[in-house]
């Protein structure tokens, strides 16, 4: 097992977190932020030193993608994307920075009548970005979201594709997406809906990162049987690499009760923060707690090559 120090936490929150999305600056990278959405509804928007200055009253989300480069009316406005579960629709937010201030955005509706119970992102263009919907039974639909100069945002499905089991929360890398089902384990689909691996492994929520060249899904338990806090699969085969224990840092409490999670290679300045980071919200004190990408990488690879009787060669692994 991996133990590493946790590097920082932020602020409490205001309220219980359901997802945690990266909003990243790539001009001014210090000014990254992190979004939150509440379980009892609405938006959080916190700097990189973990304070909140922002926030917005709304449904309450499930699942958060951004898009952090989109160009909005020929400007650069970053945006927000969220299900609301309750209606099983897709709500999106322009966010500034500058300000904090997070504006609800006029979307189309979309042409189905299907329920959507969940979402990721897939990937961003200049004046679109494309998200996975997750509907209520093993249906995900592709759906574009564009700037067509009219007065609402058009929200298209671009493709559908069937899913091996129902799924509440997925994630993305490299054209595949992975999805989590409550007591149904992890699956891997390619976006032309090809089932291509299955795992056992039923976690609270899931992201994915590339770890040493290795590409990978990190989950948090689903339950507080466990004696780790991030479970680490192969993202081909979905088989275990690694568990993750975050232990107390110099002055903050590691984590002790591991819930909704998300991973970051974007730069987020200073040195701890220049290769990006992860960041998981826990349950147990309601606070957000970052563990630097690069120490989590070289922490979880030597474990690694220790469990194979293997000595890790020093050097950068990122």
């Amino acid at each position: 097992m991996a133990e590493l120090p946790v590097t920082a936490a932020f602020s409490a929150s205001s309220g219980r977190i359901s997802a945690l999305a990266f909003l990243p600056n790539f001009d001014v990278e210090a000014y990254g932020h992190v979004i939150a959405s509440r379980q009892e509804g609405g938006l959080d928007l916190y700097d990189i030193d973990g304070v909140r200055i922002g926030e917005l009253a709304g449904p309450a989300l499930n699942g958060l993608a951004t898009a952090p480069r989109f160009q909005l009316r020929g400007e650069d406005l970053p945006l927000a994307f969220g299900v609301d579960p309750a209606t099983g629709t897709l709500s999106g937010y322009a966010i500034v920075r500058e300000r904090g201030d997070m504006f609800p955005l006029p979307l189309t509706p979309i042409a189905s009548e299907t329920r959507y119970t969940g979402l990721c992102f897939l990937s961003e263009g200049p004046g679109f970005v494309d998200l996975v919907l997750l509907s209520t039974g093993t249906q995900a639909d592709i759906v574009r979201v564009r700037d067509t100069g009219d007065q609402l945002l058009s929200v298209d499905i671009q493709s559908s594709l069937s899913l091996p089991f129902p799924a509440r929360r997925c994630a993305t890398l490299n054209d595949n997406i992975y999805t989590l089902g409550d007591g149904n384990g992890v699956a891997r689909t390619s976006t032309e809906g090809e089932q291509l691996a299955r795992g056992d492994f039923n976690g609270h929520q899931l992201t994915t990162m590339q770890m040493g060249g290795t590409p990978a899904v990190l989950m948090t338990r689903a339950g507080s049987e466990d004696s780790f806090d991030i479970q680490v699969l192969d993202a081909d085969t979905l088989a275990p690499l690694a568990e993750v224990s975050i232990m107390d840092g110099l002055s903050t409490p590691g984590l002790g009760n591991a819930g909704p999670l998300v991973a970051t290679d974007a730069s987020y300045g200073f040195t701890a923060y220049s290769t990006g980071l992860i960041a998981v919200y826990d349950r147990a004190d309601d606070r957000i707690k970052v563990i630097a990408r690069d120490t989590f990488v070289r922490s979880t690879l030597v474990s690694i090559l220790e469990a194979e009787g293997l000595t890790p060669e020093t050097g950068p692994t990122n």
